[in-house]
């Protein structure tokens, strides 16, 4: 069986709405499914999916395509894997051949690396238990509580100082330089000489995905001479985005579900020591600033959230921070009064886990942390300070998605600090507004090249994917070569050759699937957004027409675009020049078939 034909079965026996509505929420409206973007923090839905056309749109993110493209978006996967994936849910066996040998290839380059972590993870552990040389590590552990099976249960490791251990393991075990510098597990000299471990002399936490596979590791210090950061983590790889994950929400994804919040702490020794005392709806992120990924990965589990950061001047930033990612993806926020220089992991090896059950129900509304600990509700506070509190809180406030939860919010905000309701709704107006602005320039900085600009050239690229009558009129009575002589007609040219049926949803999946993201992201939105209402149920004839007309249209465009050429050519060649009469032949000749094309009722506007 040919790759593409399998493509096309796979596709047609997997519904893309049924797939992706096992992955997002989504809502009937009309012909078409709606849900909040999974690839981006928005407040009001812009992820379309046109189950007739098999196809998504995510506006704000501008990407889409197929069903295949979803899951490599979402899971992070390559296209071997979406395929497999799908044909594992559909029952199809899928045969290593109909994979094309580049398709196979990356495939196995990518099992490979995901093999590393796995196999590191078990020899890192099988060090930290039994080599003399892990017994710094296991000193450290102990030091804070942790014991064997607490090792065990967490798979924690040793990354061994002797380099030459490890890559004695490593050849071993087959993997080559390029698998352990992709896997993150080594990096290149800089002199061009060879490769040295990423990890030496750390304890090594592994880093799970949501199905709990090891995809990365962080590694702690075990001296204080050692360079480099107290947690140092494994860099992005073909399997670690580490902006869109957590430690240890392959092991709490349940537990918040079942709990309706989410526990935020700092570190990974705070989220073991919380889950091992019986607090497990808990999950920290790893070490670096909070993202919108992160709340977007926490929104699919969760609306609310409740902070653990330290109560020093640095946890009450990060705290901030991750408001401002959390508050718009529809997420409340409150903050656990966290006693001075404590964290959940000393905080329960000094008073058990019900010291620390206790300070996470006296969590508090975000809004009332600040207040109190900027001292703006105090007597003593100067109206100065009042007004400077109240303007930072309506920033803040701006954030939040939920008009009516906003508005009770600002009335809050005003009889707590006393400032007039009307002056903080303002101040969020304000904020709102220049949101929106930066929005709009970088989604339109996004844009891709690809993507018609016009709305003649988009109907008619929409109608080479759409239709099956104005496929079949174009390859009748058109010629490909004009579209040369238009700027924005790179998409045209495309699915003007394309070998798609546009009756057939999985002959798109197959096309698709060949194409470059950008070009997939340009395309998923032409199948996806609607036309004007005057190209709706036009039928078979109707298209034709339709396109036929567009076709003018776009001669028109290029005959006037060779026309201005010739003009400008003209006036730059001297009079004596024999190209001055090729030229003159020409634009005449232009003219002359401009004024030939026929007028034709219906032709789309530019």
């Amino acid at each position: 069986m040919a790759s593409k034909e399998l493509i096309r079965k796979v596709a047609e026996a997997n519904d893309i709405v049924s797939v992706i509505g096992s992955y997002v929420q989504l809502t009937r409206a009309g012909s078409e499914f709606r849900a909040l973007s999974p690839f981006t923090t928005e407040r009001t839905p812009s992820f379309y999916v046109m189950p007739s056309k098999q196809a998504f749109y995510c506006f704000s993110s501008q990407q889409g395509g197929d069903i295949f493209r979803f899951l490599q978006l979402y899971e992070n996967l390559t296209f071997p894997e979406a395929l497999k994936k799908l044909a594992d849910r559909a029952g199809i066996r899928l045969d290593e051949e109909a994979i094309t040998p580049e398709m196979a290839a990356k495939d196995r380059h990518r099992r490979h690396v995901r093999a590393l972590q796995g196999a590191a993870r078990d020899w890192f552990h099988q060090l930290l238990l039994r080599s003399p040389e892990a017994d710094p590590a296991r000193q450290y552990l102990k030091g804070r509580g942790i014991n064997i099976e607490v090792a065990k249960r967490w798979k924690l490791g040793y990354a061994p100082a002797n380099r030459r251990s490890f890559f004695q393991w490593a050849r071993q075990n087959k993997f080559s330089d390029q698998v352990l510098i992709d896997g993150g597990l080594a990096q290149p000299k800089k002199d061009g000489t060879g490769i040295y471990p990423h990890f030496s002399h750390r304890l090594m936490f592994p880093i799970n995905n949501d199905y709990g596979e090891t995809v990365a590791f962080s590694g702690r210090v075990l001296s204080p001479e050692q360079t480099g950061g107290k947690y140092v983590n494994s860099p992005e790889t073909l399997i670690f985005e580490k902006s869109k994950m957590f430690f240890g929400l392959d092991r709490s994804k349940q537990p918040i579900l079942k709990a309706g919040r989410a526990i935020l702490c700092e570190g990974q020794l705070d989220l073991i020591s919380a889950f091992e005392a019986g607090v497990t709806n808990i999950v920290a992120p790893l070490g670096t600033a909070f993202t919108d990924g992160q709340a977007r990965l926490l929104a699919r589990q969760t609306n609310e959230v409740l902070i653990c950061f330290d109560a020093d001047r640095a946890g009450q930033s990060a705290t901030a921070k991750a408001f401002a990612k959390l508050a718009p993806a529809g997420i409340s926020v409150r903050v656990v009064p966290m006693p001075t220089g404590e964290d959940p992991d000393s905080l329960i090896r000094k008073g058990g886990a019900d010291a620390f059950r206790q300070v996470v129900e006296q969590a508090e509304d975000y809004f009332d942390f600040l207040i109190r600990i900027r001292g703006g509700a105090s007597p003593n506070a100067t109206i100065a300070q009042r007004v400077e509190l109240a303007s930072d809180l309506a920033r803040q406030a701006a954030l939040v998605p939920d008009p009516i939860l906003r508005g009770a919010l600002l009335q809050n905000l005003s009889t707590r600090l006393g400032v007039p309701v009307d002056q903080l709704a303002a101040a969020v107006q304000k904020e709102t507004q220049v949101a929106r602005t930066r929005q709009a320039a970088k989604s339109q900085a996004k844009k891709t090249v690809e993507a018609p600009g016009s709305h003649v050239m988009k109907t008619f690229c929409r109608l080479l994917i759409s239709s099956s009558s104005a496929r079949q009129w174009v390859h009748e009575n058109a010629d490909l070569a004009l579209l040369n002589d238009i700027a924005d007609a790179g998409l045209a040219r495309l699915l003007w050759s394309a070998d798609l049926d546009p009756s057939v949803a999985s002959s798109i999946s197959a096309f698709l699937a060949e194409l470059p993201e950008e070009q997939q992201n340009a395309i998923g939105r032409l199948l996806v957004e609607p036309g004007p209402a005057s190209e709706e149920n036009l039928g078979p004839e109707g298209e034709a027409n339709l396109a036929m007309a567009c076709w003018v249209s776009l001669r028109r465009k290029s005959l006037e675009n060779r026309i201005a050429e010739c003009e400008g050519r003209l006036a730059r060649v001297s009079a004596d020049s024999t190209e001055i009469f090729d030229l003159m032949n020409l634009s005449v000749t232009l003219e002359k078939q401009l004024r030939e094309l026929p007028t034709i009722s219906g032709l789309p506007n530019e």
